[in-house]
């Protein structure tokens, strides 16, 4: 998403333009209109015992770093070799049980828990919980264009996006490809849209969808619009959340701020816990 940001700004990917990193979090800051936000949420970026954590897991991560340079040299730095190893020091520095993840992160959640199997398996002393996935009942959810939804690909629709911004992408979401006129038989097992539906509206609205677009009585560009106002009423308290955050930034720091201070002393103590089993406590 960085890369993303930086290429926008015509910076070099390669190099990390201050300005650019700073306007990106302060962005997804606000973001944190989300109904999962809550009073102890902080930046994990300034975490300086988190880093550490990570450091001190290399050791278990040796051969999973030869099996992935092997596998191609453009993954041939650290911020993509680590990339793993980090989310697992993300989760382990708070000692984290449960871990609310997509179904594509469950490969990276596994290899957090094989990197706590082998870390405590070495030191013979068990310090961290084998985290496990907490999966909602929506575990995938497709972008417009079909793949996972991801703001890498521009497939995505955004919490904070307003209903016009809404309509549009819905505008662009792939449908059934057989389904060429409005009265054509359609398969909504196939369509995003559809999938869409099943997430955000009624039940009568959902067997009404798949009815009739399977006797071609709806058309596409009318399922669209109805599905483009379901999700702009859907997601209008999180827009009016949003904004409220947006209009007391001061208040959005002092959150950020209260929570970064519990999570450092957690981290702190999650790293004293390493070293000296580690045997790496001096003096």
């Amino acid at each position: 998403l960085v890369k993303e940001e930086l290429k926008k700004q015509g910076e070099p990917t390669s190099e990390f333009s201050d300005k650019a990193l700073e306007d990106f979090i302060e962005n997804l800051e606000g973001d944190k209109s989300h109904p999962a936000f809550r009073p102890d949420h902080f930046r994990n970026s300034p975490l300086e015992p988190e880093s550490s954590v990570s450091t001190l897991m290399l050791e278990q991560y040796k051969r999973e770093l030869a099996a992935r340079r092997e596998k191609t040299e453009y993954m041939a730095t650290y911020g993509f070799l680590g990339y793993p190893l980090l989310q697992t020091a993300d989760i382990l520095t708070m000692k984290g049980e449960a871990v609310p993840v997509g179904r594509d992160q469950l490969s990276h959640l596994e290899f957090a828990r094989e990197i706590v199997r082998r870390f405590q398996r070495i030191y013979k002393k068990e310090i961290f919980p084998e985290p496990q996935a907490l999966l909602s009942e929506s575990p995938f959810v497709p972008g417009i264009d079909g793949r996972k939804m991801s703001k890498s690909y521009n497939n995505s629709i955004l919490i904070s996006d307003s209903p016009e911004e809404i309509r549009e992408k819905v505008k662009m979401a792939i449908t059934d490809p057989q389904k060429i006129r409005k009265a054509d038989p359609g398969r909504p097992e196939v369509c995003n849209i559809f999938f869409y539906h099943k997430l955000f509206s009624s039940e009568g609205i959902v067997k009404q969808v798949d009815l009739t677009c399977r006797n071609g009585t709806l058309g596409c560009v009318d399922d669209k619009n109805h599905l483009a106002t379901i999700l702009a009423e859907k997601l209008a308290p999180i827009r009016e959340r949003r904004a409220k955050f947006a209009a007391n930034e001061k208040h959005l720091q002092e959150i950020l701020h209260e929570g970064g201070k519990k999570a450092r002393s957690l981290a702190e103590k999650t790293l004293e816990e390493m070293k000296e089993l580690m045997h790496l406590k001096y003096g």
